[in-house]
C-alpha cells in the first residue's frame, strides 16, 4: 500500500514543489515539455506503473509551437497556456495505487 504522504513527499523531490489532493498537473507545477515527460518517466519507474496508454499531449504544452515569452505571459496573467485538460495530484496517486495510468476521464473523482 503506498502511503500518500511519502507519495507527495516524492513527487516534490521531483518538481521542487509542494503539492496537495487539488494540485492540477502541470498547470500549478510550472513545469512543461522535457521536465513533465522527465517527471512522469521517473514516477512511472519508481511505482512501476504502466504508462502506455497516458499520452502527454494531452497534458502538457509545447512551448515550441507557441514560444517561451506568450507560455511565461499567460502563466503571469494566471491563465492556462494552452493544455486541453489536466489531472491532480490526487489522480496521480490513484495511479500509483492502480499501477496503471488512466485518464482522469476514465475512473477518476468528477472532481478532476
Amino acid at each position: 500500500m503506498i502511503n500518500k504522504n511519502e507519495f507527495y513527499e516524492y513527487i516534490k523531490t521531483l518538481i521542487l514543489f509542494e503539492i496537495k489532493d487539488d494540485t492540477k498537473f502541470f498547470d500549478d507545477v510550472g513545469i512543461a515539455g522535457l521536465d513533465a515527460d522527465n517527471m512522469m518517466l521517473k514516477f512511472g519507474e519508481r511505482y512501476n506503473i504502466d504508462l502506455s496508454t497516458y499520452n502527454p499531449d494531452l497534458y502538457d504544452f509545447d512551448m515550441t509551437e507557441y514560444g517561451f515569452f506568450p507560455y511565461l505571459w499567460k502563466l503571469i496573467k494566471g491563465q492556462s497556456p494552452g493544455r486541453t485538460t489536466s489531472f491532480s495530484a490526487l489522480h496521480l496517486f490513484k495511479v500509483a495505487q492502480n499501477g496503471k495510468w488512466f485518464d482522469p476521464s476514465n475512473g477518476g473523482n468528477a472532481s478532476e
